[in-house]
């Protein structure tokens, strides 16, 4: 039986280079006056048409969300051409193996911090429907991301907005509601939820306030100086948006984006509040996505063009790694 291809393409262009050997060029149906090539694919099947493989055409193929438990250990969730699977690396992300996938329907969700890994083999990550929607839920894994499951938070909202730990019994998940980031916290690891004493804060912020008090405090102040809420259409933008809020390592690192400004800045904030770095990102508008810091001197950046960079010396310089599959 010939399998079909995972799109259900309108075909644009067939090939047969050898025999069994296929190559088609397809698109998805797309609504009227959308171009169909912006979303073509390329797949490739070596049997004559009974099994497809998705063959990326530009960029590196790097994870949709990541979390590095160390500084080449690490996990991602989704891949091009496989938004439900769960990858891991041990190499500093050049090369990632699926170990699992997601429940069917989801997909990690596009915040900045969606992945949190806080001990051995217990993942928890912010998903989204597919396709992607506003409501977004907490899922966890204690196998490594091969089985997940809901995990029900005392309040309601509009969604999960991101989760983080501290360590391995101490983190945050933040829920959208009518009046801003509504943030829950736990201390056993993720066994029970409470609301939190640090309200309105990314999930990382108020994670490192249970570990450190004043660590929790200089972020708080930096954001609400920065980028504070906008509370109705009458107020003024902030000076900046947050673009990525995540710690490690006792240190915690946030992004801004300057308003009127095509440069981006990274704050390093050291434990128990003794230093602040700061950091212009040398590249105009790059499209970030996340930052995942392993401590105060290694982390890991992705962005939304698909790449994956790393740092060894605190933010001052940057390294793209070129990640590919493990076959």
């Amino acid at each position: 039986m010939v399998r079909q291809p995972k799109a259900t393409p309108s075909s644009l262009s067939v090939s047969m280079p050898s025999r069994g050997l296929l190559w088609l060029m397809s698109a998805p149906v797309t609504p009227i006056g959308a171009a169909a090539g912006d979303q073509a694919q390329l797949q490739v099947s070596s049997d004559a048409g009974r099994t497809w493989r998705e063959v990326r055409l530009f960029g590196p193929a790097t994870p949709y969300a990541v979390h590095f438990t160390g500084a080449r250990s690490g996990y991602g969730v989704g891949w091009p051409g496989d938004a439900r699977a769960v990858l891991v690396t041990r190499d500093g992300g050049v090369t990632w193996r699926a170990v699992g996938e997601l429940p069917k329907g989801l997909a990690p969700s596009g915040q900045y911090d969606p992945l949190a890994v806080p001990r051995k083999e217990v993942l928890y990550l912010v998903t989204a429907s597919e396709p992607y929607d506003q409501h977004q839920n907490l899922y966890g894994s204690i196998d490594g991301g091969r089985t997940w499951r809901e995990v029900q938070l005392p309040g309601h909202g509009y969604g999960v907005s991101g989760v983080s730990f501290a360590s391995a019994q101490l983190g945050c998940a933040a829920v959208n509601g009518p009046h801003g980031l509504r943030d829950y916290a736990t201390r056993d690891g993720g066994k029970t939820w409470r609301a939190a004493t640090r309200q309105g804060m990314p999930a990382a912020v108020c994670a490192a306030s249970l570990a450190d008090t004043q660590l929790g405090s200089l972020a708080q102040e930096l954001i609400m100086r920065l980028a504070p809420p906008v509370r109705g259409d009458k107020d003024k933008l902030p000076p900046a948006m947050l673009t990525s809020a995540n710690g490690g390592g006792d240190s915690l690192w946030l992004s801004f984006f300057p308003a009127n400004s095509p440069t981006l800045r990274i704050y390093v904030l050291g434990a128990a509040a003794r230093g602040v770095r700061v950091w212009t990102w040398p590249e105009k508008a790059p499209g970030l996505s996340g930052i995942d810091p392993v401590n105060a001197k290694v982390a890991y950046l992705w962005s939304g063009d698909g790449r994956l960079l790393r740092t060894t010396d605190g933010g001052a310089s940057w390294r793209q790694v070129a990640a590919r599959a493990q076959r």
